[in-house]
C-alpha cells in the first residue's frame, strides 16, 4: 500500500496529535467492516494504532495522475504503475470517548 503526503496532510493530522505512521498503520490494519465509504469519493476505517490507540483515519484512494509530485519519493515513483492506486489520508484523530463506546459495541458483535 502506497501513501502521499505533503504538507496539507501532514500538518493536518499532526493538529490531531496522529503521525503519518499512525494513520498507515490503522489503513493497513482495518478489520472488518472497515473501511467503509464516507461520502462519494472518501473511506473512513477505525482501529487501534501500534501503541493501541483507537484512532479514525478518513481517506482517498488516488490514482497516480492525481497525486503531486512532491506527495512521494523518486523511489515510490519509480515502483508506481498507472494502474497502481495511492492512499491519500485527509484526517486522523483519536476516537472520541462515544465513538471508542461505539467501535467496542462493534468489535463485540463480531
Amino acid at each position: 500500500m502506497l501513501f502521499a503526503w505533503d504538507e496539507w496532510n501532514i500538518s493536518h493530522i499532526a493538529r490531531h496529535r496522529v503521525t503519518q505512521g499512525e494513520a498507515e498503520y490503522v489503513v493497513a490494519h482495518g478489520q472488518e467492516p472497515w473501511p467503509q465509504q464516507k461520502g462519494d469519493d472518501k473511506l473512513v476505517v477505525w482501529g487501534p494504532d501500534q501503541a493501541g490507540r483507537l484512532l479514525q483515519v478518513i481517506f482517498a484512494i488516488k490514482r497516480p495522475d492525481e497525486i503531486e509530485f512532491e506527495s512521494l519519493t523518486i523511489d515510490q515513483w519509480a515502483d508506481l504503475n498507472e494502474n497502481d492506486r495511492v492512499v491519500y489520508v485527509v484526517h486522523a484523530m483519536e476516537l472520541t470517548a462515544a465513538m471508542k463506546r461505539q467501535y467496542r459495541r462493534r468489535k463485540k458483535r463480531q
